[in-house]
């Protein structure tokens, strides 16, 4: 892989792609120097809190009340989708790597929080761990309102447990199917017991009357076990390491080509680690095998990605709060609902006929203002709504585009560059004399722009 290559690589995969004055900067940097930058200012930054406070008792409100209020709740979880994105393409003092990976743990720990509050809650849980330890994250995740309601341990009890949240804490979060038994399950759902939740003010509450402090044996080990110890005992088992290895491997390196030699190592820092994410990362980001060119372009973009490496290179500003929603629910990757608790499945299904097609159009969208047909992928109910054509309500700023290319004499080959992992097939003479039409330099950047982001090359990252 080439120097700039790389660089274009890592970006891609450990944040949102570099706007076009970072690339300027960044394509002369040396690599070790740009890791190292992936690994400051981690902290994450709260957002801005929504000034909704939830009511302390909804109960004596009426029902059409209580409607409205959930409703209003409900609507308002979308300022909290459209805070996140708009952080994935302006972060105010943090890591690109941040955010990447608060969108991984969202889709490893997928859970949809019903209301606003649910999802600042389960939002700054996933961000403020996202590069601390996976024991810390795991931890505030399962305490969380969002994942205690979604997973139904509101309702798991000492006189009757509730099996949901304990198993997919096993085949989900942790081990993988196959590495844990039945009785496993069930002995840990009683050590879970209690782990409830205040839905109003987004809290977690430990109710000991509804705790099972008996004796339990969950994986060879026997003791008086509450949620924590089955978690500690669950991270003393390799097999965790290697699960949460094969994970990160798919995302950040090769979904299709898994390399158990790579995979293990990885697995090894992660557990002599203790399960410290950024030596993990770091590990990952400086393996020599991370940029083998046979991982160049491996993975198809999220739509998320894909939406938001958009948006950082066109400079995109929303025009009213549906911008960033539309486009997600119509690619298939709304965030805050995923579609079941195994979280998106990625890779291929991302892309289908309408899928690609709609992709491909989304540049023409943004420079030409043309309609896009944004249909929901999986809502059967959408075709009676109408056909469904839209304007994407986005403004794009190329001024940063142009000064990019302002010095160029070979305005295609510098977009290329910048743009794509791989060169488009159809051949540069094409390319060359659809340029030709434009009359100025500005209009042949905005058309060569226009050209490479409709490619399939720009599908892939």
């Amino acid at each position: 892989m080439k120097a700039t290559e790389k660089i274009k690589h890592l970006h891609l995969r450990a944040g949102f792609g570099l706007r076009p004055e970072e690339w300027a900067k960044k394509r002369k940097e040396p690599l070790n120097q740009q890791i190292d930058a992936l690994f400051k200012q981690t902290k994450a930054q709260p957002f801005r809190a929504l000034d909704f406070p939830f009511p302390k008792d909804p109960k004596s409100l009426s029902k059409k009340k209580r409607r409205e209020l959930r409703k209003k709740s409900r609507k308002l979880r979308n300022q909290v989708n459209n805070q996140w994105v708009e952080r994935m393409i302006r972060p105010k003092k943090e890591s690109p790597l941040l955010d990447k990976m608060a969108l991984f743990w969202h889709g490893h720990f997928a859970c949809e929080p019903k209301l606003h509050h649910h999802a600042e809650e389960y939002l700054a849980a996933i961000r403020q761990h996202a590069l601390g330890n996976f024991k810390d994250l795991l931890l505030a995740v399962s305490k969380s309102t969002a994942m205690i309601l979604y997973l139904n341990n509101q309702q798991n009890r000492k006189k009757k447990p509730n099996e949901n949240f304990a198993r997919e804490l096993m085949e989900l979060f942790t081990l993988g199917r196959g590495h844990y038994s039945e009785q496993d399950i069930k002995e840990s759902a009683r050590a879970f017991t209690g782990w409830h939740c205040d839905p109003l003010q987004a809290q977690f509450q430990f109710k000991e009357r509804q705790h099972d402090a008996g004796s339990k044996t969950f994986m060879g080990q026997t003791g008086n076990f509450a949620g924590e110890d089955i978690i500690n005992i669950i991270l003393q088992q390799k097999r965790c390491a290697e699960f949460l290895a094969e994970k990160l491997y798919a995302f950040f390196v090769n979904e299709r080509q898994p390399n158990k030699k790579h995979i293990s190592a990885l697995a090894d820092t992660i557990y002599n680690s203790q399960y410290d994410l950024q030596t993990a990362l770091r590990f990952l980001f400086s393996a020599d095998w991370f940029y083998d060119p046979k991982h160049l372009g491996a993975n198809i973009k999220s739509p998320v990605l894909l939406l938001v490496q958009l948006a950082r290179i066109l400079d995109l500003r929303a025009e009213n709060e549906l911008a960033w929603l539309q486009p997600q629910q119509a690619l298939g990757q709304l965030l805050f609902k995923p579609p079941n608790v195994a979280g998106w499945p990625g890779g291929r299904s991302w892309i289908d006929h309408s899928l690609l097609l709609m992709r491909l159009n989304l540049a023409a969208a943004i420079f030409e203002k043309t309609n896009i047909v944004f249909r929901p992928k999986d809502d059967p109910k959408a075709a009676g709504r109408g056909k469904g054509f839209r304007k994407l309500a986005v403004r794009a700023n190329l001024a940063p585009l142009n000064k990019l290319c302002s010095q160029e004499k070979d305005i295609l080959a510098a977009l290329s560059d910048y743009l794509l992992l791989q060169a488009p097939k159809l051949s540069a003479p094409n390319f060359q004399a659809y340029l030709s039409l434009a009359q100025t330099k500005e209009e042949k950047i905005k058309a060569g722009s226009l050209l490479l982001l409709s490619t399939p090359e720009f599908q892939i990252c």
